[in-house]
């Protein structure tokens, strides 16, 4: 996974590794903005690892988000 991370180091926002109790393996959460493209090949690439891998995945559209209005300003933050 590690080389996966470094080929889509410039769309991965956020990543984290967390093992399971009992030994039954890890979950890997990866986080990325970019075009639905991308998001595909970041897929396939996963699911090429000579690795047991299962894949989730949540597509949202980034205006979508950002449509949301869910940031505040620094300024308005401070009233």
């Amino acid at each position: 996974m590690m080389e996966i991370r470094h080929e889509f180091e410039t769309e991965i926002r956020s990543n984290s590794h967390n093992y399971l109790t009992g030994n039954a393996g890890c979950v890997e959460t990866f986080v990325l903005e970019a075009q639905s493209e991308v998001v595909s090949q970041f897929v396939e690439t996963v699911r090429a690892v000579d690795e047991s891998v299962t894949i989730s995945q949540i597509l949202i559209p980034i205006d979508t988000i950002r449509s949301v209005g869910t940031e505040v300003p620094m300024d308005a933050a401070k009233e």
